[in-house]
């Protein structure tokens, strides 16, 4: 369930105002958020259109209550820390293997999430912070320092692996207990303003919801739900096969807490 969301990440609303949080701060994210959200306004003040930008955007910045603003980032910084400060203490040690000083800036995610990218960047943080735990005379290829012709201390190889292993390994385990999520599906639910007509067996509201505002057509992510199928999903799994009807329950259950909150 996320409780922030970051504005800068949906396009569709680049004129939305700054909002500020506790800290004086000025910032253009949503936070507080929880599983059920209220979103009061005059009428055409942007509600409706922060909700479909939310639903159109491609990727979404967040955090979760699992994982808050800054969580993943506050495990590797000592990490990094540690080793900036030895490769700034040597003086002739430029790199040994991949490892430089700032090896883990590539991959340490940004204090809000991006949904499209943080799977990999932990795959690969992981990898690299494992890396960093290696016995450095493992590695066949150093990098010296400008203006120390190729020369490189091996003892400060070694006194910069020794700052660093420790917390690289305190790190690895902290992530151990990280898992995200797949992505959580999306439903749009329209208001229906008019009547309009009925026919056929496609659903009329979700094709004028998606040509009158614009909506990507939906897929495994994103459903735009307008109730009508409802009725007709529920007789499908009573008048199905034993497997089908033993879903009936479930399927109410699911009605229920996620649309009905019973």
């Amino acid at each position: 369930m996320y409780t922030e969301l970051s504005l800068d990440a949906l396009p569709e609303v680049p004129d939305y105002r700054s909002t500020t949080d506790a800290g004086g701060r000025t910032e253009r994210i949503l936070t507080g958020l929880g599983r059920v959200n209220l979103f009061v306004g005059r009428n055409n003040s942007g509600k409706s259109r922060l909700l479909r930008a939310i639903y159109k955007a491609e990727t979404l910045h967040f955090a979760t209550a699992e994982l808050p603003r800054g969580h993943i980032r506050a495990i590797v910084e000592p990490v990094r820390r540690a080793l900036e400060a030895g490769f700034d203490r040597a003086r002739t040690v430029g790199s040994y293997g991949q490892v430089s000083r700032d090896f883990l800036d590539p991959v340490t995610p940004d204090d809000l999430l991006d949904r499209s990218k943080i799977s990999n960047q932990l795959t690969e943080l992981r990898d690299r912070l494992t890396t960093l735990t290696h016995d450095p005379r493992k590695f066949s290829s150093h990098g010296g320092k400008p203006g120390m012709a190729g020369y490189v201390d091996q003892n400060e190889i070694a006194a910069i692996h020794n700052s660093v292993w420790p917390l690289a390994a305190n790190a690895l385990e902290l992530l151990k207990a990280i898992n995200i999520s797949p992505a959580e599906p999306r439903f749009y639910i329209p208001v229906l303003r008019g009547l309009r007509p009925l026919s056929g067996s496609t659903d009329p509201y979700a094709a004028r919801t998606q040509g009158d505002y614009g909506l990507p057509a939906p897929d495994q992510h994103r459903t735009i739900f307008t109730g009508l199928g409802l009725y007709a999903a529920l007789d499908t799994l009573v008048r199905g096969s034993p497997e089908q009807r033993a879903g009936k329950s479930e399927y109410e259950a699911f009605l229920s807490a996620q649309f009905f909150l019973c």
